[in-house]
């Protein structure tokens, strides 16, 4: 919101997903690594802090706490965003609506596909898989 506040003719784009399938996909990855770690203060950073106290409130295994926390923001920038601003996104969508939404060019190259379970747990894990 201060962002959008601060560049007041910035456009903005809010990506949604299904809740649960965010937060079972966040629960698999993200909380994955930090579950384990947060009795260890030698873990405990910036980033962790954010994640568990802010954006969670402190309770990262409730999954309907955590799926109302996802709604309450999606409704909260839209609420507070002019829609001639917003672009609510789906990235399942693809290059067209993020590309008219920013006057550009759709390229000609495929719509980039990263970020899965599977490279999240070669990344942290090793193996795909996580266990």
């Amino acid at each position: 919101k201060s962002l959008a506040e601060y560049y007041p003719d910035a456009k903005v784009i809010l990506t949604v997903r299904d809740p649960a399938e965010w937060y079972q996909s966040m629960s698999a990855t993200t909380l994955s690594v930090i579950r384990p770690r947060l009795e260890d203060p030698e873990f405990r950073n910036l980033g962790t802090e954010l994640v568990v106290k802010s954006a969670f409130a402190g309770n990262i295994d409730d999954e309907t706490h955590a799926i109302d926390i996802f709604r309450r923001h999606t409704e909260e920038v839209i609420n507070t965003i002019s829609p001639e601003r917003l672009l609510i996104y789906e990235v399942r969508e693809g290059w067209a609506p993020l590309c008219e939404f920013l006057g550009k060019p759709v390229p000609r190259e495929p719509f980039p596909r990263i970020n899965s379970r599977e490279e999240f747990y070669d990344i942290f894990f090793g193996s795909r898989g996580g266990d």
